[in-house]
């Protein structure tokens, strides 16, 4: 945790602003979401989470997911304007992950960071 002992802390994947929850490695699934304040909102709702800083997953950034992963089921939820690039991310991570692969829909105009904490549970549930 950080320094205040509640927010999770994150680091930087090779110095990309690609962010990674540190915290819960190997603990229940993983949700991939865009933006860091996105992945604090689903940490704080109890998921292991990692931030895209984007729609996109490059290609460099691969084995550190898979890594992270682990045998771990990987859920992607991004913001709910992006359904086609999350479909298509899907598409692209089942063939390298080892657990199941799926996405969440969020409901319209919707983003896991403007979330209620019980929102975001229910969603991921």
């Amino acid at each position: 945790k950080a320094a205040d002992g509640r927010h999770p802390l994150f680091v930087p994947c090779n110095s990309t602003g690609y962010l990674w929850d540190t915290q819960h490695i190997g603990t229940g699934k993983l949700i991939l979401v865009e933006g860091p304040f996105d992945a604090i909102k689903v940490h704080e709702a109890g998921f292991l989470c990692a931030a895209l800083g984007g729609t996109n997953l490059p290609k460099y950034l691969l084995p550190d997911l898979i890594e992270l992963a682990g045998n771990a089921p990987v859920v992607v939820c991004l913001d709910s304007d992006a359904l086609a690039q999350s479909i298509g991310l899907v598409r692209r991570l089942q063939p390298f992950l080892s657990g199941e692969v799926r996405n969440v829909v969020l409901p319209p105009g919707q983003d896991p960071g403007s979330m209620s904490l019980s929102e975001i549970r229910e969603v991921l549930a």
